[in-house]
């Protein structure tokens, strides 16, 4: 995690670094929220801002954040207008349709996601929307369920890729178990640490499946994915060290601490 705290605390200069002075000054005098900072942001450098900016600086992969950054400030542009979650996630849904090409599939990295057109949940909803909501000054979480992300706006949610939008009151009756809601870019480097995990399973780099997958568990402890990876990943390396992952996981799923204590 030294190293993965290092690139951030890189990346973060980087970002502050191409503020223009008179974006920081209306930036302190509040006026963030509004249009005129963002639109007016230097392109030079990436953005460390957002989030999916981030992941990709996190893989050496600074000319595709350039494109990442672009992409974003363009919808927010396009989105400027909508002042509550529910015009928020009904006008992304629209403007998607310009440069979103499928449906509620998965491959795998924003890099692939910006050259094909082909977003899945995490591409989408926390990597791109998300950031376009933060630089809008909307209140933006990124909600964890199994297998799936996405984002809850100012109290209206927005499946992205599925594009569905709904006020935060349906979520319990969509999504029974929520894992986690967050806003906090630590733990959302989470997503692309466990990604980066399962890419390295897939090439047989175990040693690099549990460090990522470590990674990941550490920047968002409450996550129980990262653990059942782990638990996966360490069977053949440390039998004590898998099972003791899986109680962590077990106890970390909604409604089974009770069940995990006892075992």
């Amino acid at each position: 995690m030294k190293a993965t705290t290092k690139i951030m605390a890189f990346a973060l200069v980087a970002g502050l670094a191409v503020c223009p002075a008179k974006a920081l000054a209306q930036k302190k005098q509040g006026a963030w929220k509004g249009k005129l900072p963002l639109m007016e942001r230097a392109m030079d450098r990436p953005d460390t801002s957002q989030f999916g900016v981030c992941t990709l600086l996190a893989r050496g992969d600074t000319s595709t954040a350039l494109v990442q950054q672009a992409r974003v400030v363009e919808l927010a542009k396009k989105l400027a207008w909508c002042r509550t979650g529910e015009e928020f996630c009904k006008a992304a849904i629209e403007a998607q349709r310009s440069f979103y090409k499928s449906k509620d599939r998965s491959y795998g990295s924003l890099s692939n996601a910006l050259k094909t057109g082909s977003y899945d949940c995490r591409t989408l909803s926390a990597e791109t929307w998300f950031d376009v909501a933060v630089l809008l000054g909307l209140d933006a979480k990124v909600v964890f369920v199994e297998g799936h992300v996405f984002l809850e706006v100012a109290g209206h949610c927005l499946e992205a890729n599925r594009n569905e939008q709904y006020p935060s009151s349906q979520l319990p009756r969509r999504h029974t178990i929520v894992y986690l809601k967050t806003s906090d870019k630590k733990a959302l480097m989470a997503i692309d640490y466990v990604d980066r995990g399962a890419e390295a399973w897939a090439k047989g780099d175990t040693a690099g499946a549990i460090r990522y997958a470590k990674m990941a568990a550490e920047c968002a402890p409450a996550l129980p994915l990262p653990h059942e990876n782990l638990s996966i990943y360490l069977e053949g390396v440390d039998l004590k060290a898998s099972n003791e992952e899986h109680r962590i996981y077990l106890r970390l799923l909604p409604g089974m601490g009770r069940y995990s204590a006892q075992k």
